[in-house]
């Protein structure tokens, strides 16, 4: 039976044989524990939770005259959750990466009621024994984002408040570094307040465009929470409890609906969602204080909500060093200028998504200008991608478009990384301005940009289990493609029934689509429009299925 806490039980055994029962047998008791989880009191003593440990209390928590301390490192972060009231202080050191060019960390209080010129004070050290957070004399390693204008500005010595850092608002911080086996890695930062245990808010607005373009749809924000809280769906699930996602879905840009963070391991900024995670198995974990991008849904002001019910002892890395989940299948790409990645875009194939948008599983590139990202292959809004994800079939046979935003006279070079597809499925790189196909599993694609390139419609990436070769699809020979003189149209011949549904798409010589229709394969001649369209030479692609052909149309 379920046993009571603090109750004392009485048994006795009895044994038995053909005789009967024995007599005399002797009564024997025991006292159950007290309750593990109650009211803690801490009124001199001092109390460390090491950066593996956590301590959950069912009940209260009070400070009067002790301390009560928690740790952390670059990977490991201690917990407390109250479940009851908490007063009283305690101190949480807090890791953040140190001070270099694309290394900064993005972080907030892990607790209430932090005092912001203290904070400055207590963490300024020129020196590498303790977290630095002065720089340059004036200025400290403290800085805001200022959605309306998308730029960061950083404290000084006479401009930061005194005052108590806002609630759930995240920073960029950095310390000193530090040498630890020949390389270089952050400090602890010390934050000083109480336990947070009701839920907590903070304001979003889509600003994008606001005065005068430099508006953002950004907003940075942090868990303020002492412990770990459940970012996706299947935290949520894993805990018993809610999830950051979830809970505010409603006000989150449906394309953009993720954690946008900070990745100073890899190549800046990335996003975790319901589908790319700081764990193994799916789950997504926030740690204290980790702060991250929101995109707001709508230019009225609305609220990000951090729940109690998100808490949970449970976690892991923070966003620095996270690693993302191993899905169904999945491949990247970099593109690099020389030896130096400049971009990456993923693309995710798991059963029930579509070739649409799948809010919290598709995500928008944060930086719309990217190098290198992808467009969805379906209701296409515009918008630039840096992770597309898709249901499982389209990894055996689906075209997505690209966009490489290259200067002219610019070299660069795309490979694949991080495959986890099928060994018989090709990935191939095509350029329809060029007419080729690379096949990406065999060697990298590379260009040398003889003008700018941006936009879509030039690039595409080819997933098929076919064996491709640029000169055998769509048979250039059974296609006529041309235009008259005295016509505004382009007039294409040969397409026949067995073909399927054809597109016919126009591209200038800067590999900008200006035109797309789809043909009538059952016609013996088709036609596309070039009104409006100056002079110049075109170049028309024509698709059927995983089948293309590209051919040059000149415009008098």
């Amino acid at each position: 039976p379920q046993l009571g806490y603090e109750t004392q039980y009485f048994w006795k055994v009895v044994p038995t044989n053909a005789g009967g029962e024995a007599t005399g047998c002797s009564v024997i008791s025991f006292t159950t524990l007290k309750n593990p989880a109650g009211s803690v009191f801490i009124t001199g003593n001092t109390v460390t939770i090491s950066k593996n440990a956590y301590l959950y209390l069912e009940k209260d928590f009070t400070n009067t005259g002790g301390s009560l301390t928690l740790n952390s490192s670059s990977t490991e972060f201690a917990s407390i959750i109250v479940e009851g009231t908490a007063s009283g202080n305690i101190t949480y050191n807090r890791f953040v990466n140190y001070q270099a060019a694309g290394e900064w960390d993005i972080i907030g209080p892990p607790v209430l009621n932090q005092n912001m010129q203290s904070f400055a004070q207590t963490n300024t050290n020129n020196n590498t024994t303790s977290g630095a957070m002065a720089m340059g004399g004036d200025y400290y390693a403290l800085g805001q984002y200022y959605t309306g204008w998308g730029s960061w500005v950083n404290y000084t010595t006479s401009t930061i408040p005194d005052a108590n850092f806002p609630v759930a608002k995240g920073y960029q911080m950095a310390t000193n570094a530090v040498e630890n086996n020949s390389s270089l890695e952050g400090q602890s930062l010390t934050f000083t307040g109480e336990i947070a245990t009701t839920t907590q808010t903070i304001n979003i607005q889509n600003q994008n465009g606001a005065n005068g373009g430099n508006g953002r749809r950004w907003n940075l924000v942090a868990n303020p929470f002492s412990s770990y809280i459940n970012g996706n769906t299947n935290a949520g699930a894993t805990n018993g409890g809610t999830n950051f996602i979830d809970v505010n879905a409603d006000v989150l840009d449906e394309v953009y609906t993720g954690l946008y963070y900070w990745d100073a391991d890899e190549d800046g900024w990335d996003v975790f969602n319901q589908l790319q995670t700081n764990s193994d198995d799916g789950t997504l974990f926030i740690a204290p204080g980790q702060g991250f991008f929101v995109a707001a849904r709508n230019s009225e002001v609305a609220q990000i909500s951090f729940t109690p019910q998100m808490r949970t002892i449970l976690g892991g890395d923070d966003f620095i060093s996270g690693a993302p989940i191993l899905l169904n299948y999945k491949l990247d790409l970099k593109l690099f200028n020389g030896s130096a990645e400049r971009a990456k875009t993923k693309f995710h194939f798991q059963q029930g998504l579509t070739l649409g948008l799948d809010a919290g599983y598709d995500a928008g590139a944060y930086n719309q200008a990217a190098a290198l990202s992808s467009r969805l292959p379906e209701d296409d809004q515009g918008v630039n991608f840096q992770l597309n994800a898709m249901n499982l079939e389209a990894a055996y046979n689906q075209t997505i478009p690209l966009v490489v935003n290259q200067q002219e006279g610019q070299s660069f070079r795309i490979s694949i990384s991080n495959n986890t597809l099928p060994e018989d499925i090709n990935v191939y790189l095509e350029d329809v301005f060029n007419g080729t196909l690379t096949s990406l599993k065999n060697q990298d694609f590379e260009l040398l940009a003889q003008e700018d390139l941006s936009q879509d419609g030039r690039f595409y990436i080819r997933f098929t289990t076919e064996s491709l070769a640029i000169n055998d699809v769509l048979s250039p020979s059974s296609i006529t493609v041309f235009k008259l003189n005295t016509d505004n149209f382009i007039t294409i011949k040969g397409l026949s029934p067995e073909m399927g549904k054809t597109t016919a798409t126009l591209y200038n010589m800067l590999g900008i689509k200006v035109r797309s229709k789809t043909l009538d394969n059952t016609a013996a001649t088709q036609q596309i429009s070039t009104q409006g369209l100056s002079s110049g030479v075109y170049i028309i692609n024509l698709k059927a299925g995983e089948q293309a052909v590209s051919k040059k149309v000149i415009i008098q």
